[in-house]
């Protein structure tokens, strides 16, 4: 039953030993590792290997899972990929794999992918930015005019006035 929840999640999930070498990953992540590194990973691949052609992105992976392989449990948002095909943005939380023994072996990562709650919460940031904005500017008219100025919020059933 677990496997079958591992590998119909949405979820990337991949574990790799202490020298970058994939010892599981499941469907999820193989996809989508190969959408934005251009490059289908499989069990026993070395991850460091097949982005040996992608110096910058082998870099961002090797940090990465750096910290993870030295047993910290680390979580963080960052977008990764080829820029030349796509940078979505993942939140990845990396944890030590033990063995039996309690010695570390490796480590092993679960990914969400982000991208649309980050654009909506940026659009959210924007929207309120312009009510704000907004805000301001009728203010300063309102509270700055020569003229009288009603307005009437009929819902509210208030009224505001300037007696300027």
């Amino acid at each position: 039953m677990l496997a079958t929840i591992v590998e119909t999640t949405d979820v990337l999930i991949m574990a790799v030993d202490l020298d970058y070498n994939i010892i599981a990953i499941n469907a999820a992540n193989a996809a989508e590792f190969e959408r934005i590194f251009g490059v289908r990973p499989d069990a026993g691949d070395n991850m460091l290997e097949l982005l040996a052609g992608q110096p910058e992105q082998q870099a961002q992976v090797r940090a990465g899972w750096a910290r993870g392989l030295r047993g910290e449990h680390v979580t963080f948002v960052e977008d990764f990929g080829d820029a030349e095909r796509e940078r979505p943005y993942y939140e990845v939380k990396f944890r030590p794999l033990m063995n039996e023994a309690g010695e570390q072996i490796g480590a092993y990562l679960f990914v969400t992918d982000v991208t649309d709650r980050l654009r909506r919460e940026a659009q959210l940031k924007e929207a309120e930015a312009a009510r704000r904005a907004s805000d301001a500017l009728y203010r300063a008219y309102f509270e700055h005019s020569p003229e009288a100025l009603f307005v009437i919020a009929v819902e509210a059933e208030a009224a505001l006035w300037s007696n300027r």
